[in-house]
This record gives C-alpha cells, sequence and structure tokens, in this order.
C-alpha cells in the first residue's frame, strides 16, 4: 500500500467514526424527544409515585411524535451511512461530501423537528402558511431540514451509484 493510500484509508476511517458518532448524538436527541413526548402526553412531570408536576410543554405531542421518530430514524441513518462509507471505492472528495451532507442532514433535520414544533408553520416555509404563523423557530426548522435536502440525496446517489458499480465488478 503506498503512503497516499496509506493516508486515504486512515482519514475515510475517520469520517466513517464521525458519522458514527453524529448518528449516534442525534438519535440521543431523538430519544429526549421521546421523553418529552412521553411528558407530554401525561400533561406534566409524572414518576409515580415520585412526582406529579402538571407542566404545559410547548409544541404539541404530534411534533414530539415526529421529533423522536425523526430522530431516531436520522440517527440511524447517519450511522448506517458511516458503516457503509469505506465499503465501497469512493474518491476522498466523494467521500467528504457524503460525510458533511448526512452530517448537515442529522443537525439540519433535528433543527427542523424541534423548531417545527415550536413553530405554528410546522418549519414548512419561512412565512405564515396553512397551519399558522412564522416565527424564529419556524425560520430556523425552514432553513435547517431545506438546507439538507438537495445534498442528502446527491450524495445517496453517490452511494447507490458505487455499490452498483461495486456488484458489477464482482466475480462469482
Amino acid at each position: 500500500m503506498k503512503h497516499d493510500e496509506k493516508w486515504e484509508t486512515i482519514e475515510k476511517n475517520k469520517y466513517q467514526a464521525l458519522l458514527i458518532g453524529h448518528g449516534a448524538l442525534v438519535l440521543l436527541i431523538g430519544l429526549i424527544s421521546g421523553v418529552i413526548l412521553l411528558f407530554a402526553m401525561l400533561g406534566g412531570l409524572v414518576l409515580w409515585p415520585i412526582l406529579d408536576i402538571q407542566i404545559d410543554f410547548p409544541g404539541s405531542v404530534r411534533g414530539w411524535k415526529a421529533a423522536h421518530v425523526g430522530g431516531l430514524t436520522n440517527g440511524l441513518l447517519i450511522a448506517g451511512v458511516g458503516l457503509i462509507l469505506t465499503k465501497f471505492p469512493l474518491t476522498m472528495a466523494k467521500t467528504r461530501f457524503i460525510f458533511w451532507s448526512f452530517v448537515l442532514t442529522g443537525w439540519g433535520n433535528t433543527l427542523f423537528y424541534w423548531g417545527g414544533n415550536l413553530s405554528g408553520t410546522r418549519g414548512l416555509s419561512i412565512q405564515d402558511n396553512a397551519y399558522g404563523e412564522s416565527n424564529i423557530a419556524g425560520v430556523i426548522a425552514f432553513i435547517g431540514g431545506g438546507s439538507a435536502m438537495i445534498f442528502t440525496i446527491i450524495a445517496t446517489a453517490f452511494i447507490g451509484i458505487a455499490a452498483f458499480k461495486y456488484a458489477k465488478n464482482k466475480s462469482y
């Protein structure tokens, strides 16, 4: 293995580990959203028989469900991409693009779910829409979720193309 190839392998392994780490953090936030969902459904901090404090949590039960499931899904997605990142031959440029695309996806979607839950617009637009009035949380949600979309689609296409090329080149 040449020096450049060894460096590239080390660098790709670093990106792989970092993606798994980001995925775990996004997953953790999704799990925290699940705890908030539970308390929002119960109408307060209820831990029988120790605690029963009525609190009106911001957002909606629907929004906390979305933040919970979306956080879990995005965290697993990012970790899964991390696990396959070194499986197929990709240039360093494509590896970096995939890495940053999925990091942006995880954190952008986390902002989308949380901000959308705290906004009348559900984070679907910057301006007022059919769901309600806009606020700063809605703007952050829209920019967070919207900024990642095109990059994630392209990065996913890169992975798919590399996987099919890899399979085609394998002899049985």
